[in-house]
């Protein structure tokens, strides 16, 4: 069975796990890497977005 990880490169994962987007980091370890909610590079991802400043749309 073909799995979608074996489609990308690696670098393309790397990419998505960049700290300087926690959001992206996070959902990339939750829904692609299907890591559990108590991971701790989950936590931590989780932790860094709620605490991040709330950006507003300034159209």
């Amino acid at each position: 069975m073909l799995r979608w990880s074996d489609l990308f490169e690696e670098s393309s994962v790397e990419w998505l796990l960049e700290q300087s987007n926690p959001s992206v980091r996070y959902f990339t370890l939750r829904d692609l890497l299907n890591k559990d909610e108590t991971d701790k590079e989950v936590v931590s991802s989780r932790d860094i977005i709620s605490n991040a400043p709330v950006i507003t749309d300034s159209w």
